[in-house]
């Protein structure tokens, strides 16, 4: 029989993403995946939006690549990520740093905002909680 502590009252938190494509003439191309399940795949004309369930104990990878852009200086092809938000509380833009984009250009720098062929990923490697108490550097988290 389990402890007290080992019965979680939730099994399942919500992940939802709020993306915004950035386009005067072309239209961004896209697949955006969360844990390797793609959600969308295909050219994105308005603002999207997914709400989706995911066990609490799991870990998270969210993806979103930016495919076939045709770089232009007179028009602007890009995607914004509006926000993410886990069990209603905000990661993205606030955590920001801890997402990684790989693009064709080379840039490094954490961003909301990809303008450039590659993909962002936000991967949380851990439970949800355990993750947030980490990157806000609440100290230790002990198990009984």
């Amino acid at each position: 029989m389990k402890n007290f502590l080992e019965l979680p009252d939730i099994e399942q938190i919500s992940i939802e993403l709020v993306i915004n494509p950035v386009f005067d003439l072309f239209a961004p191309k896209v697949a955006i995946k969360i844990n390797n399940q793609i959600l969308f795949a295909g050219t994105m004309n308005s603002t999207m939006q997914f709400k989706v369930q995911h066990k609490l104990q799991s870990p998270i990878g969210i993806s979103i690549e930016l495919l076939n852009k045709k770089y232009s200086l007179e028009h602007e092809t890009a995607v914004l990520i509006n926000h993410i938000t886990i069990d209603d509380i905000k990661v993205i833009p606030k955590h920001v740093d801890q997402s990684v984009y790989t693009n064709d250009h080379h840039y490094t720098q954490p961003t909301n905002y990809m303008g450039f062929n590659g993909i962002w990923s936000l991967d949380i490697d851990r439970p949800f909680y355990q993750w947030l108490h980490l990157t806000t550097a609440q100290g230790w988290l002990l198990e009984p």
